[in-house]
């Protein structure tokens, strides 16, 4: 599956609970459609992130340009980076997780 160049709708930390869960909104050609993807991260641990060093992050300009899934010793581990506005410095989210769901919806 490739996010790239898409939509973040929606990003909840759950720091108690461990979990992360992220709403991006693919853009679907063959039915020529947003569709809604739900990421469920569970057991997420290690969370580093680089958007607390942009200085403003215009909501409605943020969107997923690539991601990254590495296995190491057993451990998953996500990057994504992300576009924070035209002409703005990206942001990287990165965290370790022990299981991830996805569910589909149209937007």
């Amino acid at each position: 599956m490739s996010l790239h160049d898409t939509a973040i709708n929606s990003l909840q930390i759950n720091f108690e609970a461990r979990q992360l869960a992220l709403v991006v909104a693919p853009y679907n050609e063959a039915l020529d459609i947003y569709e809604e993807l739900h990421l469920s991260f569970l057991g997420v641990n290690k969370l580093s992130s680089s958007f607390l060093e942009t200085k403003t992050i215009p909501f409605n300009e943020v969107e997923v340009t690539s991601h990254e899934v590495t296995i190491l010793a057993g451990e998953m581990t996500v990057t994504f980076i992300i576009l924070t506005g035209f002409g703005e410095p990206s942001a990287k989210l990165s965290f370790a997780f022990e299981q991830v769901t996805l569910n589909q919806s149209r937007a």
